[in-house]
């Protein structure tokens, strides 16, 4: 994401699998493992797979989902911090 300050193998270029820690998959798009580099604060990152951002409602049904997320406050739900998209679009 641009401005964003984490830090995550597969958005700095490297295609080598063992540096993405892939934490699950969906039709929608991958958790990754990553880390934000300002806290060192381990985080999930999620990020659409490729084609799957191709239309304007899977990307409003990606941030839909990022919105109603973070409104959710249980022990048991992940916290959001960000949403966004890279310059390149994703």
């Amino acid at each position: 994401m641009a401005g964003s300050s984490l830090r995550f193998a597969a958005m700095a270029g490297s295609s080598a699998d063992e540096e993405r820690r892939v934490l699950g998959r969906g039709g929608f798009g991958a958790v990754y493992s990553a880390e934000h580099t300002g806290t060192q604060q381990k985080v999930a990152l999620k990020m659409m797979l490729p084609g799957a951002g191709a239309d304007d409602a899977e990307v409003r049904r990606f941030y839909r989902e990022a919105q109603v997320t973070a409104n959710l406050k249980h022990q048991n739900t992940v916290r959001v911090f960000d949403v966004g998209q890279t310059n390149q679009g994703a």
